[in-house]
C-alpha cells in the first residue's frame, strides 16, 4: 500500500493450515520493517485441512516465505491500480453445510495489467486441495493471481453431528455449484472494476481487553475444575442414590 505497507495472505495449502500464532506476526513486521517498509498486514488463509497440524514448522515455513515476498515487493515499483468488488449468497449452502451467513466475497485488484482475486468465503476452513480448483478456473477467467480464503467462522461449529463438529468448505457442497457462485461473483466484480487510491494507518489503543492466549487457558483451567469437582460429586452421589433406592425396593 502506498509502497510502504505490505498484505500478505499466508497458507500452506495443499497442506494443513490451521490458526498461526502471534509471534509470527510480530517477526513478519520486523521483516518487513527491516526492507524498509513500515507496516505488514498478515492474513491467516485458513483454507485446508487435511491432517495433522505442526505450528512450529508452519511457523518456521511461513516466516520464510514471507521475508522472501517482503524483500521482493520492496524492490517492485508502485503503480496505479483497479479494483472491483462483488459478494454473493448461495441459496442452498448454509451452515449445516459449513457456509456462514457472509456467502462469498470476491476482491479483484488490476495492476499493470495483471489481475488477482482474493476469494473470501464464510466458512471455518476449507477442503483440501479445493483452493488449487478455484484458483485454476479463475485462470480460466483471465485473472493470473489470486488467494481464497476463510473467515474462520465458529457458527458453523457444533450444528452437525460429525466427528470434527463442522464440515470445511468443500466436504459436503456441490464442488459445481460452489465454482459457478464463485466466478459469478469474480465475473461481477470485474465489471465494475475502476480506479482507486489506498489509505492506511496504525494506531495503537492502549487498555481494551481481548480473550487471549492466557484467557483461554484460564477458561479451560475453569472448566477443568468444574468437571473434576462434578465427578468427584457423582462418586458420592450415586452411591447414596443407591442405596435409598435399595430400602425402598426392601419395603415393596
Amino acid at each position: 500500500f502506498g509502497g510502504k505497507c505490505a498484505l500478505l495472505t499466508l497458507t500452506l495449502a495443499p497442506e494443513t493450515m490451521e490458526d498461526l500464532p502471534l509471534e509470527l506476526d510480530e517477526a513478519i513486521m520486523e521483516e518487513a520493517n527491516a526492507v524498509g517498509l513500515k507496516s505488514a498486514v498478515s492474513i491467516d488463509a485458513h483454507n485446508s485441512i487435511d491432517g495433522p497440524f505442526d505450528v512450529s514448522e508452519a511457523s518456521r515455513l511461513l516466516k520464510k516465505a514471507a521475508k522472501d515476498a517482503l524483500l521482493e515487493a520492496s524492490r517492485r515499483e508502485a503503480h496505479p491500480f483497479k479494483v472491483g468488488a462483488s459478494k454473493v449468497i448461495p441459496s442452498e449452502f448454509g451452515i449445516m453445510e459449513g457456509m456462514g451467513p457472509g456467502g462469498i466475497t470476491a476482491i479483484v485488484v488490476e495492476v499493470d495489467g495483471k489481475r488477482a482475486a482474493y476469494i473470501t468465503i464464510d466458512g471455518n476452513n476449507m477442503i483440501s486441495n479445493l483452493r488449487e480448483r478455484i484458483l485454476s478456473r479463475l485462470r480460466g477467467m483471465g485473472v493470473e493471481y489470486g488467494e481464497v480464503m476463510t473467515t474462520d467462522t465458529h457458527m458453523v461449529n457444533g450444528v452437525v453431528m460429525v466427528d470434527r463438529g463442522y464440515h470445511p468448505i468443500g466436504e459436503v457442497m456441490d464442488h459445481e455449484r460452489l465454482f459457478q457462485y464463485i466466478e459469478d461473483s469474480v465475473r461481477d466484480a470485474l465489471d465494475n472494476m475502476e480506479p482507486a487510491e489506498v489509505f492506511w494507518c496504525v494506531e495503537v489503543i492502549p487498555g481494551v481487553k481481548v480473550i487471549g492466549e492466557r484467557q483461554i487457558e484460564d477458561l479451560s483451567a475453569v472448566v477443568d475444575a468444574v468437571s473434576q469437582r462434578t465427578k468427584r460429586s457423582a462418586a458420592v452421589i450415586v452411591p447414596f442414590l443407591a442405596a435409598i433406592l435399595t430400602a425402598i425396593l426392601s419395603l415393596l
